[in-house]
């Protein structure tokens, strides 16, 4: 499934189940730019608010930020829907690289950057994704690899560790008895995920 496709390379996430992940859990993970955020963005991993966020903390910590950013931070709260308005500006100071945008190896660095956190997202917030309930109306057990699969094929399996484990959750069916090993297994890949990240 994995492949050097460009078309397939191209194809952006859309964010199949919603998140909305913190700039502070993207940043603890690795220091994203300016044009992978909007990279982000793009993809829907991103929202106007991190955008905004992000902006705060460049102009606190450069006086000489550049006009657009102080746009950025100046929004309030509900004033998120200017941030698209403000976006070409982004390219047009160069803090946003656009030729980058375009370039396979650019955007796999992002897929696999993005994949990473939002399956650990997905892992330490299982419950913040449980949206299926039974006929009484009480919360069903998360379909783990259901969402694990959704989350791999939405950045259409940009690395040999993202085949591995959508091959791991295809053929795994997840129970009570054996839930365990399996989010033992989905941590190891986790674990091998960052540390591939650590290599870009």
């Amino acid at each position: 499934m994995w492949t050097n496709d460009e078309e397939f390379i191209q194809t952006k996430p859309i964010n199949v189940l919603r998140m909305d992940i913190p700039i502070e859990f993207l940043e603890g993970i690795t220091q994203l730019s300016w044009t992978e955020l909007y990279w982000g963005y793009e993809s829907r991993y991103i929202s106007p608010r991190t955008l905004i966020k992000r902006a705060e903390q460049a102009v606190s910590n450069d006086e000489h930020a550049a006009d657009v950013l102080f746009l950025l931070a100046s929004l309030f709260k509900g004033e998120e829907r200017q941030v698209e308005a403000l976006l070409p500006q982004l390219k047009e100071q160069h803090i946003v690289q656009s030729d980058c945008l375009t370039q396979p190896a650019f955007i796999l660095r992002c897929k696999n950057i993005y994949l990473y956190a939002a399956l650990r997202w997905l892992f330490e917030h299982p419950d913040a994704y449980n949206d299926s309930k039974d006929r009484e109306g009480l919360l069903d057990p998360i379909n783990y690899s259901g969402k694990i699969y959704d989350l791999i094929w939405d950045f259409r399996v940009p690395s040999e560790i993202a085949e591995s484990l959508r091959r791991m959750v295809v053929t795994y069916e997840v129970n009570e008895r054996n839930k365990t090993y399996f989010m033992k297994l989905w941590q190891d890949y986790l674990q091998e995920y960052e540390q591939f990240i650590a290599t870009y």
